[in-house]
């Protein structure tokens, strides 16, 4: 039957990781060698061949076909190129693709601790953001109503709020740089899940049988057989040709003719 093959780069799961704003980096999922090992498994492709809704048993060809070309080649980056086989080319794309699918499910799950960390960190420095920034409204409105008294108690008043306003700034100005952080942490620049790079492939030709392959095997192996019958009639002939060939000098002389018998001397040839 008629074979296809496809191919697919899949970029590997990430999560952002703290640094300054601008400079936040992220941390794969786990190592590219590990995600091809992920893909290799039997519970991984039998995962696979369920989500493209196709049998997973021992003894179905496409299942079969679909273990034996899947392979996973890596780059010391965060790219998978992940290639197999199927009986026909949109069956080729749907396997690809439930490949991707797959893996994205358990990089998902791998990934979601830290996300859920992130966005809890995320979620309580807004609420201390927005509460901070709530208290220097409130002391800016005490101040400017204390602008108007004199006296000795007042401007006590006015000092202890000029220091806490600008204590309630600098708290703003860290919590700013926090949220910041963490908003870019968990923004889709940093943190994702596996996704294809590009369209899955599918050669159109096919990957066999290959006509021009084909022809060239049944020529050599025409030529195989041609060698092997010249071979063997060449052996055959040996002991033959050994039999008829007797030494010169042990062949017997010529008899003449008797008197009377109408057949002439034999000669040996020479």
């Amino acid at each position: 039957p008629d074979v296809w093959s496809g191919s697919v780069v899949v970029r590997i799961a990430q999560v952002g990781q703290v640094g300054q704003v601008g400079q936040a980096g992220g941390q794969l999922v786990e190592p590219p060698q590990r995600a091809a090992e992920r893909v290799r498994m039997r519970e991984f492709q039998d995962a696979a061949l369920r989500s493209a809704g196709l049998p997973d048993g021992e003894r179905d060809r496409a299942a079969i076909l679909f273990r034996d070309s899947l392979a996973v080649k890596y780059v010391p980056t965060d790219l998978l190129r992940i290639e197999t086989r199927a009986y026909s080319r949109p069956e080729v794309s749907q396997l690809l693709t439930a490949v991707v699918g797959a893996l994205r499910r358990q990089h998902d799950e791998l990934a979601a601790p830290t996300i859920r960390n992130l966005s809890v960190q995320a979620a309580e420095v807004s609420a201390a953001l927005a509460a901070a920034q709530s208290d220097l409204e409130s002391m800016r409105r005490l101040e400017a109503g204390n602008l108007d008294r004199t006296g000795p108690k007042q401007f006590e008043a006015s000092v202890f709020l000029q220091t806490a306003m600008a204590g309630r700034v600098r708290d703003i100005r860290e919590l700013e740089v926090r949220n910041a952080m963490l908003s870019e942490q968990l923004s889709p620049v940093r943190t994702y899940s596996p996704t294809a790079v590009d369209a899955v492939r599918v050669d159109p030709r096919r990957a066999s049988p290959h006509p021009a392959r084909n022809g060239l095997a049944a020529i050599l192996a025409g030529s195989a057989m041609a060698i092997v019958w010249i071979l063997s009639a060449d052996r055959l002939r040996a002991p033959a040709a050994a039999e008829t060939a007797v030494p010169r000098a042990a062949r017997p002389a010529a008899t003449p003719a008797r008197r009377g018998d109408e057949s002439v001397p034999t000669k040996q040839p020479s």
